[in-house]
């Protein structure tokens, strides 16, 4: 089946879905609908599982019926999705055992206030080593001698 013919069945298939009145639907007894609904289609018939949402394509070879599976991206999107949870999982156990690491105010207002006191004498020492530089070429006080 070339993939045009795949694409046709597909897009037939959501059509006749979309229009559940289209489908002549048959009852195993009164009252319950068939696990099957089927669509006649141009080379044969398309199968809707109602229980799975599997649709199958079903046409004649060798004189008996044969069905085969639509390609249905479903499944890629339901591995897909499995796979994104499994990750969001992980992050949210991460971040749940993260939380307790993370400062809270208090921890990070002594942070700053230690920073602040830090920078205070950083600067104080930076005016006393630029004044002391302003000297370099003074002479140095001589040392009274007290003999």
């Amino acid at each position: 089946m070339t993939k045009f013919s795949t694409a046709m069945t597909v897009l037939l298939a959501v059509s006749a879905f979309a229009a559940p009145a289209a489908f002549a639907e048959t009852e195993e007894s009164a009252g319950n609908a068939s696990r099957y609904s089927m669509q006649e289609t141009d080379d044969g018939f398309l199968r809707l599982d109602r229980q799975t949402g599997q649709v199958s394509h079903c046409s004649k070879k060798s004189g008996d019926f044969v069905c085969e599976s639509v390609a249905d991206d479903r499944t890629v999107y339901e591995e897909k999705i499995a796979e994104l949870e499994a990750e969001l999982n992980k992050v949210e156990s991460a971040l749940a055992r993260a939380k307790g690491e993370l400062p809270n105010e208090e921890d990070i207002a002594e942070a700053f206030s230690v920073f602040e006191s830090f920078a205070k004498h950083f600067s104080r020492a930076a005016r006393v080593f630029r004044d002391e530089m302003g000297k370099v070429d003074e002479p140095l006080p001589e040392e009274e001698s007290g003999s």
